[in-house]
């Protein structure tokens, strides 16, 4: 269902990639997100100055593979931010290891 790949960051694809990412601050949620252009998703995430970084990432393939694994199994552990539209965002207390190894389990 999956495919374990190094993300071609710099590049547009025509493949759909999962990714678990987090901003470098303390108690930032976790972002599980999708992208085809990993370029437009670090310029978007890094303005202002934040340094968004993606731990882990998966060609997936289909959007249904993805909306499985965002919007269905991980919606116990969704939280917000305040004042924004963000959406999946995920427990920090959680950690990084906990989502990746739940998404593996998925895929």
């Amino acid at each position: 269902m999956y495919e374990q790949n190094n993300h071609p960051f710099g590049s547009q694809t025509h493949e759909e990639y999962v990714y678990v990412g987090q901003y470098h601050y303390e108690n930032a949620p976790i972002k599980i997100g999708r992208t085809r252009n990993f370029s437009a998703l670090f310029r978007g995430r890094n303005q202002g100055g934040a340094n968004f970084r993606i731990f882990r990432t998966w060609k997936v393939k289909s959007s249904w593979d993805t909306e499985k694994v965002i919007k269905q199994a991980l919606v116990a552990d969704k939280t917000t931010l305040a004042g924004t539209n963000s959406t999946e965002l995920y427990n920090p207390a959680k950690g990084i290891q906990y989502y990746i190894t739940a998404i593996e389990g998925l895929l």
